[in-house]
């Protein structure tokens, strides 16, 4: 009988659960399987390594004449115990551990080792030995690092697949996503009526998202649903080590609570790697090596250390890594890792890193509020940086109210390119209201809350802060400081006096007569174009806006009030009965608005061109696309009022006088289905595809069809002809018409549906 008939791989661990999702990960690790023979699944503890290594296992386990054998490494201490531990997962008997080699021979067996990385260097030296005198023999490990034996092929485990923030509450789509699909057969498990459905997707879609898609904290969460309501289970997460207790009895200790899980991988670090893991709990969504190496060094973990322990925490799946487009790298350590690190920083006594943190990116935020780089770049670095910023920024208001003032003032191009209104003002309020910053700045601090109080409509806030930026520079020889405070205080006054408003800005234009302030000067002229052109003096506001172009030429690109000033010279051609003008420029803004996420400037936007359709004759152009401006003005969650020179609640009433009921309800009923891109998109082609086309009897049924909402599957079933003839039906359509995606032919439809 020969050795190799001696081998008697137990049975695979058998789970009572179902395997839910990885479908994907599944069918790469059965090639990965077929084309190296060792790999190793590495991932944070609690990630699914175990669950994916034994479904791939009992998978491809026919392939294998000897079988598969599975080992235990958790419950193993002692590194001298790893080939006994190999060999009783074999059928081998004990006295015979160090043969295993030649027991298993030539056999074609796949041995899954669990659990490495408290044992990984006698792991790796019996796989070696193995790999080298068994050539038939595949090795597919389970570790929170690589073993590093020639020939691995390294296989990180991802989290289950998330919904998007974005993604829609509708349960059907949720359901695709791996991660809430394990959450809703855990919380099944748990309480028998549990369902997902229309009231619970978003809470269920936020939950998964808050738990990183994480497996063992998905399961640790469902196992909460027989107690709490998801809304108190998201609420409580803010605290998952805390929550997350409840593992099944039967589980490992390091696998019953979520705490156990992260301490586990916290003791295998070394001192050097336990100092950088806490520090990183100062960083929140992700951030780089730059940083890391600016704010986490100290007497006891030099600079130059830095970037080998971080890649040590790497390696060990306590920080995950992703690529940028660009070839760099950002780092990320998952929520609830995070919420451990945080308590082990304040174990330390090292809490006072987090002035150093602030400091750090408030200093990147001074650097990037220049306009030496384009604003394309500065508006992609800040947007990845903003988490901190933000934080920083919190951290601030509390602790260094001086830094709060100069963070608000340097953000405040990026807070208007994205459009937030509501965050910008509150947080210039609270930086107005706590500390005494040098004057200066205290001035430049009420500038900031008089810009984002008027886009909130509260004037007569900004009005008191207006006057006491003003008031405060009257020591100060700062000719652009002071420029912008008059240029505030003029917007104010405008609202109660324009003839006061009009002073404001004379003396601000006069003093950047003897200074190059090009964004500063374009300022004052937009501001006077708008005061003259919402008091009638349309000629003056036309000449005004002349002197404005050549500026937005030279600032596009650099200053991110460029779409704020086209949209006043689209209000002033729009007020001068340059209406084709208008909605050129107005498109231009627009387009900017949405590449920005702006939805507050995309809602202004379209109101002008909302009158744009007005004034060319296009009643239900001009109601579809104010309802798609009222729209934005909920997303950019902004007040909806009259800009200067765009009457559009005028524009409104006199449209849907023109229209018949049934044709202005569904103007509205498609401008308020809109989201911004297709809005835009929609405003682009308007003008080309105003007049119907002629269609035959077939196409013209199709056609009402859409204008109701139904899919190609349900329009095929109503007239009772084949989906792909639908499909062509509907390109011809779009052809013929000039029209590029569905959103425009509900729209064309809408338009012509009685002539149709």
């Amino acid at each position: 009988m020969s050795e190799t008939s001696t081998l008697a791989p137990a049975p695979l661990p058998r789970r009572l659960s179902s395997f839910v999702g990885r479908l994907a990960e599944i069918a790469e690790l059965r090639r990965a399987l077929a084309t190296s023979r060792l790999v190793t699944l590495v991932g944070p503890g609690g990630c699914g390594k175990t669950r994916l290594a034994l479904e791939v296992a009992g998978q491809v386990g026919p392939s294998f004449p000897a079988g598969v054998a599975f080992v235990e490494l958790a419950p193993i201490q002692d590194p001298r115990l790893v080939p006994e531990a190999v060999a009783a997962a074999l059928g081998i008997p004990r006295h015979a551990a160090d043969r295993v080699a030649n027991l298993v021979g030539g056999a074609q067996l796949l041995l899954v080792l669990d659990n490495a990385e408290h044992l990984v260097e006698a792991v790796a030296t019996l796989v070696d030995e193995l790999l080298a005198a068994c050539p038939r023999l595949v090795v597919l490990a389970t570790s929170r690092e690589l073993l590093r034996v020639e020939g691995e092929r390294c296989w990180r485990v991802p989290p289950m697949l998330l919904p998007p923030e974005a993604a829609s509450a509708d349960p059907a789509a949720a359901a695709g996503y791996d991660a809430v699909r394990l959450f809703c057969a855990r919380s099944a498990e748990q309480r028998g009526d549990f369902r997902l459905a229309e009231g619970n997707a978003d809470l269920v879609a936020a939950i998964c998202r808050r738990l990183d898609g994480m497996p063992l904290a998905l399961e640790l969460a469902a196992a909460r649903v027989r107690s709490f309501a998801l809304s108190e289970i998201l609420r409580r997460l803010e605290d998952a080590l805390g929550l997350l207790t409840r593992g099944p009895r039967d589980a490992v200790d390091r696998h019953r609570t979520l705490r156990a899980t992260i301490e586990w991988s916290h003791q295998l670090l070394d001192e050097a790697e336990r100092r950088l893991f806490r520090r990183l709990a100062l960083f929140v969504g992700t951030f780089d090596l730059e940083a890391v190496e600016a704010i986490c060094p100290g007497p006891d973990l030099a600079a130059a250390e830095v970037a080998d322990v971080l890649h040590q925490l790497v390696d060990k799946s306590l920080v995950a890594v992703s690529s940028r487009d660009d070839g760099g790298l950002r780092y990320r350590l998952m929520e609830a890792v995070r919420q451990y690190a945080t308590e082990r920083l304040e174990e330390a006594g090292e809490a006072r890193l987090r002035a150093v943190h602030a400091r750090w990116y408030a200093g990147l935020s001074a650097r990037l509020a220049g306009d030496l780089l384009p604003l394309a770049d500065r508006t992609e670095t800040m947007s990845v940086e903003y988490d901190n910023v933000r934080l920083a920024l919190d951290w601030a208001a509390v602790s260094d109210p001086e830094l709060a003032a100069a963070l608000v003032v340097d953000l405040r191009w990026f807070w208007t390119t994205r459009g937030s209104l509501r965050e910008a003002h509150q947080a210039a309020l609270a930086a107005a209201a706590s500390g005494r910053p040098p004057p200066a700045l205290q001035a430049a601090v009420h500038r900031e809350v008089v810009n984002w109080s008027i886009q909130e409509g509260h004037i007569r806030v900004a009005r008191v802060h207006a006057e006491a930026a003003v008031l405060l520079l009257a020591g100060i020889d700062d000719p652009s400081l002071e420029a912008s405070a008059l240029c505030a205080r003029g917007v104010t006054r405008c609202f109660f006096c324009a003839d006061d408003g009009e002073r404001d800005y004379e003396r601000a234009l006069a003093l950047l007569e003897s200074i190059e302030e090009p964004d500063a000067l374009a300022r004052v002229l937009n501001n006077l174009a708008l005061l003259q052109v919402s008091v009638g003096r349309v000629t003056e506001a036309l000449a005004t806006a002349e002197r404005l172009v050549p500026m937005i030429v030279e600032l596009r690109g650099r200053s991110s009030e460029v779409p704020l000033y086209l949209h006043t010279y689209g209000a002033v051609l729009l007020g001068a009965d340059r209406a084709d003008q208008a909605r050129d420029v107005f498109l231009d803004s627009l387009a900017e608005a949405v590449q920005h996420g702006n939805y507050a400037l995309a809602a202004i936007d379209l109101q002008g061109l909302a009158c744009a359709a007005h004034a060319a004759g296009d009643a239900f152009g001009c109601l579809l696309l104010a309802a798609a401006g009222h729209r934005c003005a909920e997303l950019g969650l902004v007040r909806e009022f009259d800009e200067p020179g765009i009457p559009v609640a005028a524009a409104e009433r006199a449209s849907e006088a023109a229209l018949s009921p049934r044709a202005a309800a569904r103007a509205r009923e498609a401008g308020a289905g809109m989201e911004p891109r297709a809005a835009l998109e929609h405003a682009r082609t308007s003008r080309t595809t105003a007049r119907p086309a002629p269609l035959t009897p077939r196409k013209r049924e199709i056609v009402r069809l859409v204008a109701e909402g139904l899919t190609n599957r349900a329009i095929a079933d109503r007239l009772r002809i084949s989906e792909r003839t639908v499909d062509a039906h509907l390109e011809q359509v779009r052809n013929q018409l000039g029209l590029s995606n569905r959103a425009q032919l509900t729209a064309w439809a809408g338009r012509h549906l009685d002539e149709v």
